[in-house]
């Protein structure tokens, strides 16, 4: 049989290879963690966005068959002109109309929305399997390690306290860094969603924009193109907007300022269309434009209390990664020296 001391020779190598295996792969398994928290949030709200479609599909086949009852009947526009209600017919089309297309907006949101959460979906699973593959590889080096040491400390370990003690710090050192590597994970997932609402809303504002320009120009006469240009600028908004929410909503900010954008209405551009209908909404767009600056600051807020986390976890984690480092260095050397001293008093 080999002796202790050439027992530790034979594994210096592997012991070796082992130990940088698992410095490269202790990261895994914290960020694995994060990984599936972040897919199976996707998942859930891609569920909750494909029963809202679902909805929303049957809501709009509904409300597109009274819309047609008004749009294409020629006889019921006749009856109420003919009882002296042809105002009312106009109200009654308006709304129809209105319930139809608000419908059909919500539908339109929700799927652009939904395509994009499934694409992150798609990544984060993808993400996933390289970080299972490196807790695999983790675990399989770290169960090698132990086999390696239990085979050279085979018997009684009470003989040798100083041993015992710097396992302990070695594995309060591992559970330590463990802990502010899935902080340090959070706080990236954070960051990311915060940028991703930040990049939203800065499409949105710009729309924002678009649409007041748009606006003024409908002031000063220009009605036909300039009402189609503030719509379509005002749809634009709400959607960017829109994603910029889910983002921050995913970030787990529940103290989100409301925007509220006001679409305007078809009737109002074409029936009742006046220098002071065009005056009152350029208002509305003015106020949602403020809203949303407001919630543009907040988000900037958000990313730069994110940012200076980050950057105190990183300087946390540096240091409990030099602790950890220290720790098994120690525990490595303490088992050297004992091998040797075994070896020592061996015949």
């Amino acid at each position: 049989m080999s002796s202790i001391e050439e027992q530790i020779q034979e594994a210096s190598a592997r012991n070796a290879e082992l130990l940088r295996t698992l410095a490269e792969t202790d990261y895994a398994q914290p960020s694995l963690k994060e990984q599936i928290v972040l897919i199976n949030d996707l998942q859930k709200q891609i569920e909750k966005n494909d029963k809202n479609l679902a909805f929303y599909d049957t809501q709009r086949k509904v409300e597109l068959k009274d819309h047609e009852k008004y749009r294409d009947s020629h006889f019921r526009r006749f009856i109420y002109k003919a009882t002296g209600n042809k105002d009312k017919f106009a109200e009654k089309a308006s709304k129809e109309e209105k319930e139809y297309y608000d419908v059909l907006q919500k539908q339109h949101e929700t799927t652009v929305l939904n395509n994009g959460l499934k694409e992150q979906h798609d990544e984060a699973k993808r993400v996933r399997g390289e970080l299972e593959t490196a807790v695999e590889l983790h675990n399989h080096s770290q169960l090698e390690l132990d086999s390696l040491y239990n085979s050279i400390f085979a018997g009684e370990t009470s003989r040798f306290p100083e041993e015992d003690a710097l396992e302990r710090e070695s594995d309060n050192s591992l559970q330590r860094y463990h802990d502010l590597r899935t902080k340090l994970e959070e706080e990236m997932r954070v960051i990311k969603l915060v940028n991703q609402a930040q990049g939203k809303v800065k499409t949105a504002l710009q729309h924002m924009g678009d649409a007041r320009s748009a606006s003024r120009m409908d002031m000063f006469g220009f009605d036909g193109i300039a009402d189609a240009m503030e719509r379509s600028a005002l749809t634009k908004a709400d959607i960017a907007y829109r994603d910029a929410r889910s983002f921050a909503e995913r970030a787990n900010f529940d103290d989100l300022p409301a925007v509220n954008i006001n679409h305007g209405h078809i009737m109002r551009d074409i029936v009742f269309d006046n220098i002071f209908t065009d005056m009152q909404f350029h208002e509305e767009i003015k106020r949602a434009q403020n809203e949303m600056g407001k919630f543009s600051n907040f988000i900037n807020q958000k990313l730069v209390m994110s940012q200076d986390r980050k950057k105190d976890v990183e300087v946390e984690l540096k240091q409990a990664e030099k602790d950890l480092e220290a720790a098994r260095t120690n525990l490595q050397a303490e088992r050297m020296k004992l091998f040797e001293q075994v070896a020592k008093r061996a015949p």
